[in-house]
């Protein structure tokens, strides 16, 4: 009885912070199609590339201080944490900030909107650091909610620009951060009236990054290599002035794996609690976990089995005849996109079982590997080639991904 009391409150926490993921994906997909006739495919090439040095920088500033805060249990201690993360993340954005502002002077990053980059990528941390917070406390409908905000702000914004400021281009780039920015202020005033109730110690900014060092130390280079392979494309395709195919590339990755990658987040973040309470008690069982995964797996591969087929149409009848190339990327970056969707869900496994240190070890060769391949094919080939050697590299690293973390969840703590 017990057994299936936990169950069903595991698929709870997953269904209310998925069912946040799905809405928040839900409000741009029924956009895209009014966004993609606003906006080109060069637009969303620029859109590709800020968003891809904006996760990168903000992965940087949080230290994966949002993924420590659920390994902490008391409720001082995850303020204080919480705390210490927005401090060092303001810290880096500063220093981001005046690095950057030197490359902008020297002419060395040219793109206007540069300036903006290091603020953008310091709300993207914060909210990063809340959401971690807020799941550390099972706040799940909280940040459904806020997803859901952020969703609507982005939209909103990026459909408004061209009509109230049409003088301004990259309207859709500036909506992505605007959204962040205001986002992360509301979530702040959000956990302070939680909080307000509680007495907070002061708490040296040092002494928690000491505390948590490992995180730091081993999972944020880990993080940063994921990031560089996963938006491998939005680097290298706009170093060789590929931004058209990298706007077709973009939108396939926002059409067809942003909404799964939600879900899956939702999965990861609801897993990773429960796994991480489950291995700290006398007779831990990871067993549903195994269930719940080969469940959720099933369904993501049947989706992309049928998509594959139906992927050209669909993007002509949904965003128009200016994206057909989109449906062609999609069937070549089908195999990949169907692994990752599948694998990132048990991407803790290596915190959980203390293997970070392998786990980077395997990023590095996975991004190098990866960067490799893509650039090879847009110096030999073409835009579209690179991006094949790209789908099929990545497909064999990340089965070997997936064998590995499967292996860590019937493995003995």
């Amino acid at each position: 009885m017990a057994a299936l009391k936990g169950s069903v409150s595991l698929l709870s926490s997953v269904v209310k912070l998925a069912s946040g993921n799905v809405a928040a994906q839900i409000i741009p997909f029924v956009a895209l199609p009014f966004l993609a006739r606003l906006y080109s495919p060069q637009d969303f090439g620029h859109l590709a590339f800020f968003m891809a040095l904006c996760t990168f920088l903000s992965i940087l500033m949080a230290l994966r201080f949002d993924v420590a805060l659920v390994s902490v249990s008391e409720a001082k201690q995850k303020m204080a944490l919480l705390s210490a993360g927005r401090r060092m993340a303001i810290f880096l954005a500063c220093c981001i900030f005046i690095i950057l502002s030197i490359a902008l002077l020297a002419g060395i990053v040219n793109q206007h909107y540069g300036w903006f980059l290091p603020v953008s990528a310091l709300a993207l941390a914060i909210h990063n650091l809340h959401v971690g917070w807020l799941n550390a406390n099972e706040h799940y409908s909280a940040i459904s909610g806020f997803l859901v905000l952020r969703a609507l702000l982005w939209v909103g914004i990026a459909g408004a620009w061209p009509f109230v400021l049409p003088e301004v281009e990259l309207g859709i780039v500036y909506a992505f951060a605007a959204s962040y920015i205001l986002v992360s202020v509301i979530e702040y005033c959000f956990i302070a009236v939680l909080t307000s109730a509680t007495a907070l110690e002061k708490v040296s900014v040092i002494q928690v990054v000491k505390a948590f060092k490992d995180f730091p130390k081993f999972n944020l280079p880990h993080a940063l290599l994921s990031n560089v392979n996963a938006s491998a494309p939005a680097y290298v395709l706009q170093f060789f002035g590929l931004t058209q195919i990298l706007g077709q590339f973009s939108q396939t990755n926002r059409l067809i794996m942003t909404p799964w990658h939600m879900v899956s987040n939702a999965l990861y973040r609801v897993l990773y609690q429960h796994c991480a309470k489950t291995l700290q008690s006398e007779h831990p069982n990871l067993s549903k976990v195994g269930k719940l995964w080969g469940g959720y797996s099933a369904v993501a591969i049947v989706f992309y089995f049928i998509l594959y087929f139906i992927a050209t149409p669909l993007f002509i009848l949904v965003l128009g005849e200016q994206w057909r190339e989109a449906g062609r990327v999609a069937q070549i970056m089908m195999p990949w996109f169907a692994l990752r969707t599948i694998t990132g869900v048990l991407a803790f496994m290596p915190i959980l079982r203390e293997k970070q240190h392998i786990a980077l070890i395997f990023e590095m060769f996975y991004t190098g590997a990866m960067i490799a391949s893509l650039g090879l094919g847009a110096v030999l080939y073409d835009g579209l080639t690179a991006l094949s050697w790209f789908s099929w590299v990545g497909t064999f690293f990340v089965l070997i991904q997936l064998s590995w973390y499967l292996g860590l969840i019937k493995s003995k703590p």
